[in-house]
């Protein structure tokens, strides 16, 4: 039985399951965390990013094109097709088996080259073939709803795109840090008080708004207290003028917060 929009976000808000094309789709828990670490990449992968060979293909047939050419040219494994198909094992609750998941694909010759027909998936002994159309349009969307992960807008300038991810990453660097997804989930369970036991049981999509939201509280409450010291001005305003939404432009965030901290710390030594 379809949902209605409306019915879908409620579903997807109480982290209950969602019947898809006779298949049952469940939210991604945080016990698969790190699982999920390893393939979100590859469904928030903007297609404009690839070769302009996969272009006007859709968001699955354009993965499987860009492994078998990358297989056959360079003999290497791109990893992305495969993270996608987990992907939505994972939400199906099926255990994913390479071997398996890669015999249940029919092929079909297509101007000299090998493109996918369908797949099929077999759930609670029902088998369900999947295009890569319906898959690129219904599945793809859906997992990412469930799971807390923002789709991009291939209208985008992907010159514009890559420019200011490419300004994100000089904001963030610094010091490294020892990157640890026991050390994130004890964070967020601590600010929470919550036990981190527990956490093991919220859906992905539950973790990751919270995470966002202690992240730009944090923000918030360290730039607001920078601008009303009248020791900080921002050329464009507040980076983070909101503790509850974030900014629809982050190309507002003109200053690192290492300067921030540094020019806080400089206003702290004069008073």
């Amino acid at each position: 039985m379809s949902q209605s929009l409306q019915d879908r976000k409620t579903l997807i808000r109480s982290g209950q399951p969602i019947e898809v094309l006779q298949l049952t789709f469940y939210p991604i828990t945080m016990a698969q965390y790190d699982e999920y670490l390893l393939c979100r990449e590859a469904l928030s992968l903007r297609l404009a990013a690839l070769p302009v060979e996969y272009a006007f293909m859709d968001y699955l047939s354009a993965l499987w094109a860009a492994e078998v050419d990358a297989v056959k040219t360079r003999n290497v494994r791109v990893g992305l097709f495969e993270c996608a198909l987990r992907l939505m094992y994972m939400s199906l609750r099926i255990d994913y088996d390479i071997t398996e998941a890669l015999r249940n694909i029919k092929l079909k010759q297509t101007n000299g080259r090998l493109d996918i027909e369908y797949l099929s998936i077999t759930q609670n002994g029902n088998t369900v073939r999947i295009t890569p159309h319906v898959f690129s349009m219904q599945i793809r969307p859906l997992l990412a709803e469930m799971n807390g992960i923002e789709l991009p807008d291939e209208s985008h300038n992907i010159d514009l795109v890559e420019s200011n991810e490419q300004l994100k990453r000089l904001k963030s660097s610094g010091i490294p840090l020892k990157v640890s997804t026991d050390d994130l989930i004890a964070s967020v369970a601590y600010l929470t008080h919550t036990p981190i036991r527990n956490i093991y049981g919220w859906t992905v999509r539950d973790f990751e708004l919270l995470r966002r939201a202690i992240d730009r509280d944090k923000h918030y409450m360290l730039y607001a207290q920078a601008e009303m010291s009248g020791m900080v001005k921002f050329n464009k305003g507040n980076p983070f003028p909101s503790w509850c939404y974030d900014v629809s432009d982050d190309s507002y965030g003109t200053m690192a917060l290492s300067e921030l901290q540094s020019r806080m710390g400089q206003a702290e030594q004069k008073t």
